[in-house]
């Protein structure tokens, strides 16, 4: 079963796919607990509005919000939408999204999709029961993007025991130059923070190859409760930040049309 806080349609605001039309599935409950996440409404998935499970579940869902519309592309988010615990299900449900329609589908996740690039490898990190390393045989690569957003705020871990950054850069690391497969399905998305700028930084330069820099994006930080000046200078700094760096800045269009507005 999956359960669906949230579901509307907007803009993709973040990442490499920004600015398109997209239908957006917000599912429950995640593991971590980031201090600066504007979706804390997710964290639990006591409250969702919805669930499915069953064909019937995914057909009537279907019917009611996405039969024939204009848009081709379907973000899944959340929470974290790759828990464990959603695969079965998720699994399905993107088969049939994929078969209604062959939609273009970005997973917003914090989650890697495949162990033969990435891998941790230090053995304190009890990531396992947070993390499920094997995705691509469930959801695959085609016309699917992995929109990964590693942690290095230590707080979004305050749950779990005999956690170090040394193990959660293991993990996000990209071992090995990665192949035209990863390049076109997988993103790192980075939150852009005064807490882990200096992890950030030590990661861009020494943990990932030139060719995959690309698929590295910058964003700001949304100030909470939302304070559009101090929005605005947090942008120019990270704008500066991927000038010096390389990498890609990614906007945050739903930040910038609509603030902190819910179901944008």
């Amino acid at each position: 079963m999956i359960k669906i806080m949230e579901h509307f349609y907007s803009l993709q605001g973040e990442g490499s796919r920004m600015g398109i039309p997209s239908y957006f599935i917000r599912l429950g409950f995640c593991p971590f607990r980031c201090k600066f996440c504007d979706s804390k409404f997710a964290l639990s998935s006591t409250k969702h509005i919805l669930s499915l499970s069953t064909d019937n579940d995914f057909r009537k869902f279907y019917s009611d919000n996405m039969y024939n519309k204009a848009f081709q592309s379907v973000v899944i988010t959340g929470g974290e939408p790759l828990y464990v615990d959603n695969y079965d299900t998720l699994g399905k449900f993107v088969d049939f999204l994929k078969i209604a329609n062959d939609y273009h589908i970005t997973f917003e996740t914090t989650m890697i999709p495949d162990p033969q690039y990435l891998s941790f490898t230090n053995s304190s990190y009890n990531i396992n029961n947070v993390l499920e390393k094997e995705i691509y045989p469930i959801f695959g690569t085609k016309n699917i993007l992995y929109s990964v957003s590693p942690k290095f705020n230590m707080c979004a871990y305050r749950d779990f025991k005999n956690i170090n950054l040394e193990s959660i850069i293991n993990y996000y690391k990209i071992k090995i130059n990665p192949s035209e497969e990863l390049l076109s399905s997988l993103n790192y998305k980075f939150v852009y923070s005064p807490d882990t700028i200096n992890d950030l930084t030590f990661f861009v330069d020494y943990c990932i190859p030139q060719s995959f820099k690309n698929n590295v994006f910058v964003m700001p930080i949304t100030p909470i409760p939302f304070d559009r000046n101090i929005y605005q200078q947090t942008c120019i700094e990270v704008a500066n930040f991927c000038k010096e760096k390389g990498l890609r800045y990614s906007s945050r269009i739903h930040i910038d049309l609509w603030g902190l507005e819910r179901g944008t």
